[in-house]
């Protein structure tokens, strides 16, 4: 997993880089984490 600030040349890189070498990704999400994610992350995912 990779995160962090993505810019479209970063993204438009990284497609690059795959199409070079033959990748194709199974799946891809640009999705912001949601609230739930933050607090379990802070507070320990045992809760779960």
């Amino acid at each position: 997993m990779a995160s962090g600030a993505l810019t479209p040349r970063d993204l438009a890189s990284l497609t690059a880089w795959w199409a070079a070498h033959g990748v194709m990704p199974g799946s891809m999400s640009l999705a912001a984490r949601s609230l739930e994610d933050v607090f379990l992350d802070i507070s320990g995912k045992d809760i779960r």
